[in-house]
């Protein structure tokens, strides 16, 4: 029971890195777009990110070595410098981008009730995030880290239930249905629950765990998660009009009174802090997992150093770090479809696997999310080009079409090491 408990604390650590301003400032906005309809895609979401996170740590559990390791030491091509540097350093540049933003969102957060400046408080949460990295294990980061998930979510839920809302309208959002002009928004859900980091992060966190206390505490753990975004959508709901967090403060305040706008406020600090923690942390799993073959200690530090002080930077300076987050999407639309076909391929590979490799259930689920997830890539990286070389948007059937072919080829790809 201890190690059942243990696990599920240790796992909390996905639920805050997907869970950060990005997830919160999207579910609010599909809300307010939408009301409830979108809910089923939170549902799907959170169910997606459960199949593939389950994939990459038992991979980790069976071969005992972290992702980055197994993959370049099953198939030698991945241990080239070039592709070293496209995979792990692409998603390095694209937890540094995204640090800016959960600190910033952080920062968001102590605004809202305070008056404290910008850069003192920037400063404050770095420095903070810097004493966690450098002197604790992860393990210590999960226990910290759950709570303050918990209490934000705790936020948002007392806000669901202390409002009026249909519950029969609920319901009804549970069936899958896209309204006109929300396709992108769908996909936008989705992808800030699948982040290619969190890949690695799960990955890092999983060694020494048994499968089935792994698969018990990050089910629960992520579950937890999903249902956390769902109450950000359904408060979301309560905007009329534009989407701000100002806007979100004050009808919460006027539902509920003045003390809802400081549960909000947590609630986007938590939500920033604790992905301020797991992005660069990430990024040091990947970095001594890509590039510490000769000295681990020093690349570990040196991948959550280069994220933090990115963040840190782009605070301090004031900087809007918008194109540098289209960039970083256009990067994780790359690198992120790329990532899941890898890890179809090689849980359907004996030699990694022997008798855990994906049975015909886990290939049918891990199938059906792969082609969103190579949608949702797909999308990103064109979103970016076109945004870098003003092109028109593109047709949702062409991106079905190519994300439909990419699924197909890893498929039969990972059909062929089944057999061997």
């Amino acid at each position: 029971m201890k190690k059942k408990l243990l696990s599920i604390v240790l796992w909390s650590m996905i639920a805050a890195a997907f869970i950060g301003p990005g997830t919160l400032t999207t579910a609010s906005a599909a809300g307010a777009a939408e009301g409830y309809t979108l809910i089923w895609t939170l549902i799907f979401a959170t169910f997606a990110c459960i199949v593939i996170q389950e994939a990459s740590a038992r991979i980790s559990i069976v071969s005992d070595s972290e992702l980055p390791r197994v993959l370049q030491e099953r198939y030698p091509i991945f241990s080239g410098i070039t592709l070293r540097i496209l995979i792990g350093g692409s998603v390095i540049f694209g937890c540094a981008a995204y640090q800016a933003g959960n600190i910033l969102g952080a920062v968001s957060g102590m605004l809202l009730i305070t008056g404290i400046p910008i850069k003192l408080a920037v400063a404050v949460i770095s420095a903070v995030v810097s004493i966690m990295l450098y002197f604790g294990t992860y393990k210590n980061f999960a226990s910290i880290l759950s709570a303050m998930v918990g209490i934000m979510g705790l936020s948002f839920l007392i806000i669901v239930l202390g409002t009026d809302h249909s519950a029969s309208a609920i319901i009804s959002a549970l069936v899958p249905s896209i309204p006109s002009g929300s396709e992108w928004l769908v996909l936008g859900l989705v992808g800030t629950t699948i982040v290619p980091y969190n890949l690695f992060l799960g990955s890092g966190i999983s060694k020494g765990q048994t499968i089935p206390v792994m698969r018990l505490g990050l089910i629960i753990s992520i579950g937890l998660g999903g249902l956390i975004s769902i109450a950000i959508l359904i408060t979301g709901s309560l905007i009329q009009g534009e989407f701000s967090f100002e806007s979100l403060a004050a009808i919460m305040s006027q539902s509920l009174g003045e003390w809802a706008s400081y549960l909000l406020a947590f609630g986007l600090f938590a939500a920033g802090f604790t992905s301020s923690v797991t992005a660069p942390l990430a990024a040091a799993f990947i970095s001594r997992g890509f590039f510490g073959a000769k000295q681990p200690n020093r690349s570990y530090h040196a991948g959550w150093g280069i994220v933090l002080l990115s963040g840190f930077v782009i605070g301090m300076m004031d900087f809007k770090p918008i194109p540098v987050i289209i960039l970083a999407q256009g990067l994780n639309g790359f690198i992120l479809p790329i990532i899941a076909a890898i890890l179809l391929v090689m849980s359907n590979d004996r030699r990694i696997l022997g008798s855990r490799i994906n049975t015909p259930i886990h290939n049918t689920l891990f199938t059906a999310v792969l082609f969103i997830i190579v949608a949702i890539g797909l999308n990103n990286l064109l979103s970016a080009l076109g945004n870098i070389f003003e092109i028109g948007g593109t047709k949702i059937y062409w991106i079905s079409g190519l994300a439909l072919f990419a699924v197909i080829l890893s498929f039969l790809v990972a059909y062929r090491l089944r057999r061997e």
